[in-house]
């Protein structure tokens, strides 16, 4: 039983391969030289945490969690998200920092049911958080950096959908239906189910119009146009000031030349209990599911002590190189480019050799203990396109390795 074991890893995790390692490592590089120079420092969390943390935010069920306790009883969590210890690091360690805070982080995040599509159960995060910034400025901030990181990650082919949950929000007050009922028709509205939505609004005391409008709401999609379309829809002030913060976020967005990757989806209201204003995510053609999500969160500090305004973003480096793969876009991993033999006489002078290449930029490996012939057929074995001997008369020059020398 204990060998079956030894050679298998438990559900939901993985082994990177040479190819795969560096491909990750490659992306996660990018991402942080992108927070980074757009003026986000980066912090690191534990990796787990008292439950309390996690248990005030509406978005992250229990039973998702992975959950274990510490020799004193109490429940730990490893930690399903960064925004949650972000939020207490910020209000707890950072409270004399000037505002606002720009925050990034590339690690590994768990869960039960994380990254449903997959079954994984630990997963690498990239994002950031800015923190103290609010209304559309921010918003369109992170958005912006969003869609730049997507872009230095390598993917072509992706966009930006965005939505309001103020909006769903405004038009819930406006037809006074009860909390239950309106989470059952988020959900419905945010699957898009047009028919679900239809017979459960068929029997709800409320004017024809007003249906009708509800209707439409997973059908309010596409370019700025459809804030007009939005607009016509309803006068109350919540929804008013939703359309009113797109437009703005819109409008910068198309200052900074990015409105071509940008959707409007005001059908799109996951998790309207943490956040609390523009939400938006990135999907690209080989996914079915987003490999970005984000938006505001004012309210979440608040349950650490420090009411700041907050939005930010998650992105699933898994997710990237799958769409990088399925768009031929995954860069091939840079072979070793010397082999360096010598002598028993002359390792010292092979080394410095070697030192001398690597700091030069060069990928070079060993062969010591070998004659010239057998370097240069090793080189061939391991496709190692050139070679180099050190022996008593020095370091010879570069030999190119071609088929058929011996």
């Amino acid at each position: 039983m204990m060998a079956t074991y030894q050679k298998q890893i438990p559900g939901g995790v993985q082994d990177y391969l040479q190819a795969e390692c560096y491909h990750k490592r490659r992306v996660e590089r990018a991402l942080r030289e992108t927070f980074m120079m757009s003026g986000y420092d980066e912090v690191e969390t534990p990796s787990f945490e008292y439950y309390d943390v996690y248990s005030e935010s509406n978005a992250l069920k229990q039973e998702r969690m992975i959950k274990f306790f510490d020799p004193n009883g109490r429940i730990l969590a490893l930690r399903p998200d960064f925004t949650m210890p972000i939020a207490r690091l910020c209000a707890t360690r950072m409270e004399g920092a000037e505002l606002p805070l720009r925050l990034c982080y590339v690690g590994s995040a768990f869960g039960n049911d994380a990254g449903a599509q997959s079954q994984r159960r630990e997963f690498t995060q990239a994002g950031v958080e800015l923190l103290g910034l609010p209304g559309a400025k921010g918003d369109a901030e992170v958005i912006a950096l969003a869609i730049v990181a997507m872009k230095e990650a390598g993917l072509t082919d992706f966009q930006i959908d965005i939505g309001q949950v103020e909006f769903f929000r405004g038009l819930m007050d406006q037809v006074g239906m009860n909390e239950r009922d309106a989470e059952q028709l988020r959900e419905y509205v945010e699957q898009k189910n047009e028919l679900a939505i239809e017979l459960m609004l068929k029997n709800y005391p409320m004017g024809g119009e007003i249906k009708s409008d509800l209707q439409r709401l997973p059908m309010l999609y596409g370019g700025p146009e459809v804030l007009d379309e939005a607009q016509a829809i309803s006068s109350h002030p919540r929804c008013r000031a939703a359309i009113d913060n797109l437009r703005e976020v819109y409008a910068l967005l198309e200052a900074f030349g990015l409105s071509d990757y940008v959707s409007i989806d005001l059908g799109m209201v996951q998790a309207i209990g943490y956040y609390t204003g523009v939400i938006f995510k990135g999907m690209t053609g080989a996914l079915g599911y987003p490999l970005l999500t984000g938006g505001r969160y004012d309210h979440l500090l608040r349950a650490f002590g420090r009411d700041l305004p907050a939005t930010g973003f998650a992105l699933g480096v898994k997710e990237i190189l799958l769409s990088l793969d399925s768009q031929s876009a995954l860069r091939r991993q840079p072979g070793v480019q010397v082999l360096v033999g010598a002598d028993a006489s002359c390792v010292s002078a092979a080394y410095a050799y070697a030192q001398k290449l690597r700091g030069e930029g060069v990928r070079t490996a060993f062969c010591l203990g070998c004659l010239p012939q057998q370097v240069v057929s090793q080189a061939r074995q391991l496709g190692v396109p050139k070679a180099a001997y050190a022996d008593a008369n020095g370091v010879r020059q570069l030999i190119e390795v071609k088929e058929g020398e011996a």
